[in-house]
């Protein structure tokens, strides 16, 4: 997944487009959005225009900090109502 650069803001108040890319199928999902949108509004786009079409994803590769993808996978969790509990235990 990426996002793209600011674009002139269109009629609708979108300034940015969210792009996700299946490495799969090579079908892409463009999604106008809003630019600095927080991880919450992310996940929340991802489950309405991507989840419907492609389901979870195995990974996802992004050149966003490690912060913001840590929030979009609880934010995309919380949103299928699944509680995620990440463990600080190391089991080798």
């Amino acid at each position: 997944m990426d996002f793209s650069k600011p674009l002139q803001k269109s009629s609708s108040g979108s300034n940015a487009i969210f792009v996700f890319v299946d490495r799969l199928s090579k079908m892409i999902r463009i999604i106008l959005m809003k630019l600095n949108q927080d991880a919450p509004k992310v996940a929340k786009l991802y489950k309405y225009f991507v989840y419907s079409h492609h389901g979870i994803p195995m990974n996802i590769i992004s050149d966003r900090d490690p912060i913001f993808m840590s929030k979009f996978w609880k934010a995309l969790f919380e949103a299928f109502g699944t509680l995620l509990s990440p463990s600080s235990a190391y089991h080798p």
